[in-house]
This record gives structure tokens, sequence and C-alpha cells, in this order.
């Protein structure tokens, strides 16, 4: 009887540690998750900020192009 029971709290015990090691690869997974969608966010905005450089420097450029063209154009 006693050795009924010491295998039935085994199998608890084993039961326990097995859904214990299940929720921490779960939430391994879920940590990987997150960090892969923050890495993702954050690509994502530094390709947006690096785009709107490159237009706000196109567009100085263009502007002064257009002053120099102008400061040209009265002089002669």
């Amino acid at each position: 009887m006693q050795e009924k029971a010491a295998d039935r709290q085994a199998e608890i015990d084993a039961l326990r540690a097995k859904r214990a090691f299940e929720e921490g690869e779960r939430q391994a997974r879920e940590r990987e998750r997150l960090e892969h969608e923050k890495k993702l966010r954050v690509q994502a905005d530094l390709e947006l900020a690096r785009q709107r450089q490159f237009s706000e420097k196109a567009s100085g450029l263009a502007e002064q192009a257009r002053i120099e063209r102008e400061d040209y154009m009265h002089q002669i």
C-alpha cells in the first residue's frame, strides 16, 4: 500500500515537473516572439527615419539649388 502511494506520488511529481518545464518553454517562446517583434518595430522605425532624413536632405539640396539659381539670375 505504501509502495503504491509512493508510486502515485512519484507520478504526480513527474507530471508537475513536466508541466513546469512546458510552462517554462512556453514563456521562453513568448519572450523570443516579443523580442523578435520589438526588433522588427525598431528596424521599421529606423528605416522610416532614414527615409525621412534622405527626403529632407534632398529637399534641402533642391531649395539650395533654387536659391543659387535665383541669385545667379539676379546678378545677370
